[in-house]
């Protein structure tokens, strides 16, 4: 059997030290990369939740300002019904029906065989 001498250990401690030293080596411009990588989508995710915020604001407007004239219109539309009489309606020409006639048909069935129903 070899005896291990002192030489022998501090051969192989060298090689150790000198792989770990290529390891950190190869590693740090990786590093720098994966830094600067996170560093960028970093700004690009901010500069994203900044301009989305501005464009929410911006529709925020344009939903309350259609909201507005939509509550207009509203208004505008049932005061016009208000004014809608069947006296108006004798007077234009709209004549009122005695005999309504409804088409008479079969009912719809689905086509579904899970949920079987007619409606």
């Amino acid at each position: 059997m070899k005896r291990k001498t002192h030489n022998s250990i501090s051969r192989k401690a060298g090689s150790l030290i000198h792989s770990t030293s290529g390891y950190a080596q190869l590693s740090i411009p990786f590093l720098a990369i994966l830094i600067a990588v996170g560093i960028m989508s970093y700004i690009l995710l901010t500069s994203l939740a900044v301009w989305n915020a501005d464009k929410r604001t911006s529709y925020e407007k344009i939903i309350s300002q259609k909201s507005k004239s939509l509550v207009e219109l509203e208004s505008k539309i049932s005061s016009i019904n208000k004014k809608i009489t069947s006296a108006l309606a004798t007077s234009r020409g709209f004549v009122e029906t005695h005999n309504v006639k409804y088409i008479a048909t079969k009912p719809i069935k689905t086509a579904s065989r899970s949920n079987e129903m007619e409606l």
